[in-house]
Parts: structure tokens; sequence; C-alpha cells
């Protein structure tokens, strides 16, 4: 499935979703007020006409890293020479990956400016008639998306990229991180990692594979090499196998948090989903990293350009390959040395929690927070690429060189001399 498609079909289904009988009820519903309207991205803009209906700021929020996609709606698009797109498996930027980012940008751009008019009629068909009802104008849904306050983006530069960021882009990767870490395992998981004098492996790919639906062949394999290690391994798995090494450990469900943060914890196997990521950070574990989809390579990928991680791909070879890698982060301490040292860049005071909240009681107190938005969003593209200076200095020249032009041939006929006609 194309990056073209995955946006269409993700709009098309909120679209279905939002003309439920349920949600219609709420949207028509005049008694509903409310004072700021806090929306995700996920690729497609239309849970913004709720901050329409309501009359009221609207703050966009990203489940990932900031990316070129979402900060357009505060700001401008980042430049793709050095910033990939949050779906990319590659992560370098050789001269052919910036030419097909750059071209992977330039369709997804012309899509969204072909889909315009049909996502101003979806707007008018979900809201139109509600927002009628309460006595106002039916804005362009253009001017709806691109009014938001703010942008919460789950994110961290310790986690991401330095890149350039408006005022109104407020971190909050980790927000859901509470410290002091307290456990709630359904077994005894305190005593299994303060005995784990080997140190612990924690290994989980989230809720995006459960590993008893992989083929028997590579989940055997999987355990094979997980039980060829010294460290005590953690794996969650809906089920305990009847071929589980001794020193490895089946859970349905772990709290991940608290694992991490156990100082017995050496190495985190993801799938590199981005709260893992801000979690492992955090507490400082590097991680071994199998990504799946979306942007889980591209999570992955910043995880080995930093130093605190390795990428193994998911085929026939995972099991051996694991193995090995799991052995060469064992033995390279300068893996565990690098994720302690981001892991200490995290601005933990204060919180991303209580930024978050600072944020919203700021956009709810102040209207809007208009003095935070980019004057970006207000300059036309033809001026941010000074498309009319250059028109004019084109006209300009060609000009210029007319003038010459005419001069130099004016100049040259009055010189020339006359040819006299020979009398017969």
């Amino acid at each position: 499935m194309t990056q073209e498609q995955k946006i269409r079909t993700t709009h098309d289904y909120l679209v279905k979703s939002l003309e439920l009988d349920n949600v219609q009820n709420f949207i028509n519903d005049s008694n509903e007020q409310y004072d700021v309207v806090v929306v995700e991205w996920l690729h497609t803009e239309t849970m913004a006409g709720f901050a329409s209906l309501f009359n009221c700021p609207l703050i966009w929020v990203s489940t990932m890293e900031a990316h070129t996609l979402v900060l357009s709606l505060i700001d401008e698009h980042l430049n793709p020479n050095y910033n990939v797109l949050f779906y990319s498996t590659n992560f370098s930027r050789t001269f052919w990956n910036r030419a097909k980012q750059l071209w992977s940008l330039t369709k997804i751009l012309f899509y969204t400016w072909y889909r315009q008019n049909q996502e101003n009629e979806d707007f008018k068909n979900i809201f139109g008639s509600a927002i009628l009802k309460r006595g106002r104008e039916l804005p362009y849904f253009r001017d709806v998306k691109y009014n938001a306050s703010l942008m919460f983006g789950n994110s961290d530069v310790v986690t991401g990229d330095a890149i350039s960021l408006p005022q109104n882009y407020i971190h909050i990767g980790g927000y859901h991180i509470k410290e002091p870490i307290e456990p709630s395992p359904s077994f005894d998981l305190k005593g299994l990692m303060d005995e784990s004098s080997n140190g612990v492996i924690y290994f989980s790919l989230g809720s995006s594979l459960n590993i008893t639906r992989i083929p028997r062949y590579l989940k055997k394999g999987i355990l094979k090499s997980l039980g060829e290690v010294d460290q005590t391994v953690i794996l969650k798995m809906d089920h305990i196998p009847e071929d589980q090494p001794k020193n490895v450990h089946t859970v349905p469900w772990a709290p991940q948090q608290y694992i991490l943060a156990h100082p017995n914890c050496q190495l985190f196997i993801t799938h590199g989903g981005q709260l893992s990521i801000i979690e492992t950070l955090y507490f400082g574990i590097p991680i071994i990293g199998i990504p799946l989809f979306a942007d889980q390579y591209n999570n992955v990928n910043r995880a080995v350009a930093k130093g605190f991680g390795k990428q193994i791909d998911f085929n026939s070879n995972t099991p051996e390959v694991l193995k090995n890698t799991i052995k060469e982060m064992m033995t390279n301490s300068s893996y565990r040395a690098t994720a302690k040292h981001l892991s200490s860049l995290f601005i933990r005071s204060p919180t991303p929690g209580q930024r978050l909240v600072k944020s919203v009681e700021l956009v709810a107190r102040t209207g809007g927070a208009q003095h935070l938005r980019s004057v970006a969003l207000n300059v036309p593209l033809y001026q941010k690429l000074y498309l009319d200076l250059i028109l004019v200095f084109i006209i300009g020249v060609l000009g210029f060189l007319f003038v010459i032009t005419y001069l130099y041939h004016f100049v040259t006929n009055i010189r020339r001399p006359k040819t006299l006609k020979k009398k017969d």
C-alpha cells in the first residue's frame, strides 16, 4: 500500500466513524460546549472540525517525532534534504535517498492539494448543519485545519533530531512516565530481577505483533537463541511454550517501565514503537530493534545512528542474527554507556506532563495563544520562494537586454553609410 493509499484509507475510515449515529448525535447537541479541542493527527485533519463546531482553540497532537506533515499545519514544511519522512525505512542522507525523500514528499503534497475539495465536502457533510444550527457561518476547511494554537508532540530532542521548531510546538515525550515507578506484576517480578546476577533482557514487540502468531519454526528458533544467552530473559507472550528454556520467563503482560527502570535490566528487544523508544532512553537501556511498520523503522534507525541500538530484520535468519547481536551488545559497553548518557539529557523538570497541562491552560486563558503562532502560515508559497522577486528580476534583465539590443541596432543604422544609386 502506497503512502497516498494509506492517507486515503485512514481519512475514509475516520469520516465513516464521524458519520455514526452516536457521533452525529454528539455533534448536533447544541448543549455541548468546550474551551479547547485537542485532537490527534493521523494521516488526516478532519478532526479539526470539532474546533470550528465548538468555536474554541484547536490543539494538535502528534504521536510521533516531529515530521514535515504535522509541522506544516502550524509552521512550514521541513527541508527533505535532512529530514526524513516518518514512514521511511532508510535513515541515510545519500544522494538517491534524498532524491527519494523529495519525490515522496512531492507526491504527498500533490495528493493533499488534489483532495482539498473532497476534504471540504467531508467537513461540510459532517459538521456543516451543526455549525449552522449554532448560528455561525461555515468556514472553508483549509482555514480550520491551519488555525491551531499549539501542537503537542510525543517526542523529545533526545529521541529525535535537533530540527527547527516553531514556538507553538511542545515536546511532551515521556508524559506517561510517572516516578517513582510502581510495579504491578502478576508474578514475582521483583524477586526474579533482583536475583538475576547476569542481568535481564526484556523482549516485547508491543501490541503490534504477538509472538505466538509468528511461524512455528521462527518462534522455536527465537526461543532456542534466547535460551543460549547467559542473561535472564523476560518474554512478553500470551502462553508458556512447551520448549521454553530455563532462563526464559514468559508473561502475557509486563510492567514495562518497571522492568526498564530496574538496575539489572541490560537490554530491550523491541519493535521500536515511539513509547518504547522514549521509555528505553528515559531509563538508559540499549535496544535491539525489530521494526515492523510505520515510524518504527525511523525510530530504530535513529537508535542505530545515535549509538544505543542495533537493527535486525524479521525474517528466517532472525534467530541466528538475534543471538549474535545479543552477544555483541552485551560485550560492547559503548551501547549502554551511550544510552545512559542520552538518559541524562532528558529535561525532567518541568516534567512533560506539567508542560502539557500548562500549555493547555495557556491556550484556554489567552483564547488561542495567538502570540505563539508562526508567521510562516501567513506567507504564501510564492513569497517564501521569492518567485515574485525572481520574476521581477527576470523581467528587468529581459527589458535591459531589449533596450540594449534596440539601441545597438538604432546606433548601427545611423552610422551605416547610405548607398547611392548609380544613374543610368
